[in-house]
């Protein structure tokens, strides 16, 4: 690999004009035409454990970077119509948090009534993968925990309490159209770090379509209804594709097919390692991750050794685990809380004491933050206070070597990742285990595509 040394010039000593006094010299972008594109799913509607599959044909286009998403409509079949009266007559997607409503469907006033705040419509996601020809571009495996990271942890509170609410369905009611269905609609950025990235996609150069598969989750990972409502089972309903495409001129598409003759068109992208495991298994794990950038790794733990219809699906540790010096619930455990450390190739990457929750909060914003690639960063937690020190709590450690944004695969090369943590009381608790890191794609000549990690 060849190293470019920069020299360094230093003008503070002189004086220039102002760009505001400048005439404009940036030169004029190429003609293209946009189009906003709906491709129908080719397997039709689809129930829990069900996959949902699209194809792009190959184009003289690019797609435009951050437009892609699922336009989908949830539809759960139950044994009564949710009203929200109460948490028994509640109906929701699965999620962390309750939140206390001040009006049921129909605008009357509700008792209790239990939606779960940071529910959304990505529980239904359980693999999101995009390949074209034998080429695997992109997977993530427990979609569904790393949007539950991403939202609980580092997400905008307005963007959670109003966008989201109409997008992804964050914390929103079913809508009964009979006492035996109700539905929500959903348009679900997908996470597919090739489309989602800072560049656009070039459909110009692909010879094999490009297929998205959708793996859905089980109805009891997927959906929350009580005991009234009596949910049984869930469907994808109406599935499309939706981006936006740039139709290029020809003598520019013949251009760019021309120079990968010689050197190929570079696409970088941020992938997501995800895989769970109980607690237990987190004393000492070792993950073979052959990755030249990883950015961070986190620990989401979930409340539960499983998945049981009826049950809300929360995202803690026992309170032991999370102990603070001076807080009055958990005093008596004297702060202990959780240590962990993570080794890169046997390198101890953190020696911080990680034995309270300050400590474990910033070393999870100094990861999140400092992850590129994802659609929400530099924010506050969403949660207030006590329900984020009480349930929604991962642990991360960011492995980001350089941000430099003039450069690519800034984060640390890993052939062997191991994970330790020490003290935790609830071994038999899953845990989601989830690793950020840059690829590089590659888009040859006659359609190869290589994948560099």
């Amino acid at each position: 690999m060849a190293f470019v040394n920069k020299s360094e010039v230093h003008s503070y000593q002189t004086q220039a004009r102002p760009a505001s006094l400048e005439s404009n010299s940036s030169p004029q972008s190429i003609r293209g035409s946009v189009r906003h594109v709906q491709v129908a799913a080719s397997s039709g509607n689809q129930g829990s454990n069900g996959v949902v599959l699209f194809q792009i044909a190959p184009s003289p286009s690019t797609i435009t970077r951050k437009t892609l998403y699922w336009k989908t409509r949830v539809v759960v079949t139950t044994g009564a119509a949710p009203t929200y009266a109460t948490a028994a007559t509640s109906l929701s997607f699965n999620g962390a948090g309750s939140l206390i409503l001040t009006a049921d469907i129909s605008g009357g006033s509700t008792n209790n009534a239990l939606i779960p705040r940071l529910s959304c419509g990505y529980q239904v996601l359980s693999r999101c993968t995009a390949f074209s020809g034998s080429t695997v571009l992109g997977q993530a495996n427990f979609v569904n925990d790393e949007m539950s990271l991403l939202l609980a942890h580092n997400a905008s509170r307005d963007w959670v309490q109003s966008d989201a609410t109409i997008t992804v369905g964050m914390g929103s009611n079913f809508i009964p159209i009979s006492a035996t269905q109700s539905y929500i609609d959903l348009c679900l950025p997908l996470p597919i770090g090739a489309l989602q990235g800072n560049q656009d996609f070039p459909a110009w150069a692909l010879t094999s379509p490009v297929s998205i598969q959708l793996d859905l989750a089980s109805y009891a990972r997927a959906i929350f209804a009580g005991s009234t409502v009596a949910g049984t089972e869930y469907q994808c309903q109406n599935n499309f594709l939706c981006y936006e495409a740039v139709d290029l001129p020809s003598e520019v598409v013949d251009s760019l097919r021309s120079s990968v003759n010689s050197s190929p068109f570079i696409l970088s992208t941020s992938e997501w390692l995800n895989m769970q495991a109980p607690m237990s298994a987190l004393a000492s794990y070792s993950i073979g991750m052959n990755a030249s950038s990883v950015n961070g790794i986190f620990v989401l733990p979930l409340n539960a050794t499983g998945y049981t219809a009826g049950t809300q699906l929360n995202y803690t540790r026992n309170f032991t685990d999370m102990a603070q010096i001076g807080g009055a619930v958990f005093s008596a455990n004297g702060g202990s809380g959780v240590g962990y450390q993570i080794y890169l190739d046997g390198r101890l990457v953190n020696s911080t004491n990680v034995d309270n929750y300050a400590t474990q909060f910033a070393q999870l914003k100094q990861a999140l933050t400092n992850s590129p690639g994802q659609n929400v960063q530099n924010t506050s937690a969403f949660t207030n206070v006590s329900e984020y020190l009480n349930k929604l709590f991962a642990l991360g450690v960011d492995t980001l070597a350089f941000s430099d944004e003039s450069t690519l695969m800034g984060g640390s090369p890993c052939s062997n990742l191991t994970i330790q943590i020490q003290g935790a009381s609830q071994t038999t608790f899953l845990t989601t285990i989830l690793i950020n890191y840059n690829t590089l794609l590659a888009f040859g000549a006659n359609g190869v595509i290589e994948v560099k990690r």
